[in-house]
């Protein structure tokens, strides 16, 4: 963890996206197949995929609670004015911890353990416990990232779409080709280890997890719409609907059902053949 804490400290001292990314790109490539899967994850600020939907259940009462533990010297009121002084807890437990002699390290495979466990353990009392007695004997950069992993406070500026760009530039492989299977997976870090191994085609649809915000295209009349560049697996297309003045058509993810039945107002010159041949059979 001592790599990662230094390359999410460069990061956060860099404001240049581009910086962002050769940092992001020159870490990734130098780590190990297993390693890097961990390290992926890490950087995107979470320690689990976005379609997983465990979660640590750690607030700032637990974090507080910790903190008493691990520094059972410091008295309440003081503890207290740290938190709101330094305003960010990896921080906090970071320079409360320098000069203490603690200067353990964790491989990434041991911290994406302790935060398997921290989701799998239930109970205010047992969490606590395991927090303290990970957290406790760390050096002060490990426990910071801890910590910040812990509560979601990375802050490092490096946004997803940066991230996609560091992998495919630490690989080799085409941005678009990461962006599409980080869409299809929902897993930044299975991704990276696709890209490593050079089988992003091999990432597949997985529902219920989180697809972005925006993911319709506006058309205008006239438009050539690229249905070369539409993807169609596991049962999804693209729909085109008009909107309420009719003089745009828009496309937007659906299942293939629907997209037949969806599009059958549209007119053929702006149907793929698929559409256009289910449409006309179901009628």
């Amino acid at each position: 963890m001592k790599g990662f804490a230094l390359v999410a400290a460069n990061l956060r001292a860099t404001r240049r996206t581009s910086g962002k990314i050769d940092l992001a790109a020159g870490y990734l490539g130098a780590l190990d197949p297993a390693s890097l899967p961990i390290a992926a994850r890490f950087l995107s600020g979470r320690p689990f995929s976005a379609r997983e939907e465990r979660t640590l259940s750690v607030g700032g009462s637990a974090i507080y609670r910790t903190g008493r533990a691990m520094f059972p010297e410091i008295d309440d009121e003081t503890l207290g004015d740290c938190f709101r002084e330094v305003g960010d807890a990896g921080e906090t437990f970071a320079l409360l911890q320098r000069g203490r002699g603690r200067e353990e390290d964790l491989r990434l495979s041991e911290a994406a353990e302790f935060f398997d466990r921290l989701a799998a353990t239930r109970g205010v009392e047992p969490k606590l416990s395991l927090l303290a007695g990970t957290l406790a004997p760390l050096a002060p950069d490990v426990l910071k990232e801890m910590v910040k992993l812990a509560t979601g406070g990375q802050r490092t500026g490096l946004s997803m779409l940066l991230l996609e760009q560091a992998i495919a530039r630490a690989f080799s492989v085409p941005v678009e080709a990461v962006q599409r299977a980080n869409l299809l997976s929902g897993d930044v870090g299975r991704v990276a280890g696709l890209a490593r191994a050079g089988r992003l085609s091999e990432a597949e649809l997985v529902l219920f997890h989180p697809l972005g915000f925006q993911l319709a295209a506006v058309y205008e009349p006239g438009d050539e719409l690229p249905w070369e560049r539409i993807v169609v697996e596991g049962g999804l297309a693209l729909v085109l609907s008009s909107n309420e003045g009719g003089g745009r058509w828009i496309a937007r993810p659906e299942s293939a059902e629907s997209a037949s039945n969806a599009m059958g107002d549209a007119p053929d010159s702006v149907l793929p053949t698929w559409v256009s041949s289910s449409s006309n059979s179901s009628s």
